[in-house]
């Protein structure tokens, strides 16, 4: 397949592919990357873990936040709490209160505490094998990891379906790298710092 090298037109033809994937396609695949647990236990127990709640035909992160659940990780969700800067994250233990936020998105409502995460899945629409990512041209996710890498370790996991990558898509300056990318069938980990 040949990609277009505009950032634009490659997002709305991703969006398209994805969601051609079928539901009970998207719920096999999104139980297999729970598989992947233990290759990504890569911080220490009862650190914090954050992913999301799937929108748009993506992927769902939810049986790798349960698996890291049951190893005493915190698990939490992202919130957009100012337009324009880094995401916070608040804690979500499966009953927390969640509301819709400006896009429509799901996350736990403003009493949920605040933490910083350890390991952060991060949803995208293409990867390449360099552990760049395609996303949805809000630059949210790249702003927060650049955000929280400025002030610790931490540890970026795009979840994809196989078909989104590797693949070549355009770079600019500011878009952040993967430490790691998980597929139903696939880990890759990324060599961010070459």
């Amino acid at each position: 397949m040949t990609l277009p090298t505009d950032k634009s037109v490659l997002r709305k033809e991703m969006q398209e592919i994805r969601g051609l994937i079928p539901e009970d396609e998207i719920i096999q695949d999104s139980g297999k990357l729970a598989g992947h647990i233990t290759e990504l236990c890569l911080a220490e127990r009862d650190s914090c873990i954050a992913g999301y709640i799937p929108v748009r035909s993506e992927i769902d992160p939810g049986p790798i936040l349960e698996g890291y659940r049951a190893r005493k990780f915190t698990v939490a969700l992202p919130a957009v709490v100012n337009w324009g800067f880094p995401l916070v994250f608040r804690v979500w233990d499966g009953n927390t209160r969640l509301i819709r936020d400006g896009f429509g998105i799901l996350t736990p409502d403003s009493a949920a505490q605040k933490i910083t995460p350890a390991i952060l899945l991060v949803p995208l629409l293409a990867f390449d094998a360099d552990g760049h990512r395609l996303g949805y041209g809000g630059g949210y996710y790249d702003r927060t990891i650049k955000f929280l890498r400025s002030r610790a370790e931490i540890t970026a996991i795009g979840v994809a379906f196989d078909s989104q990558g590797p693949m070549d898509i355009p770079v600019e300056e500011h878009d952040q790298q993967l430490d790691w990318v998980i597929t139903p069938n696939q880990v890759y980990r990324m060599n961010v710092f070459k």
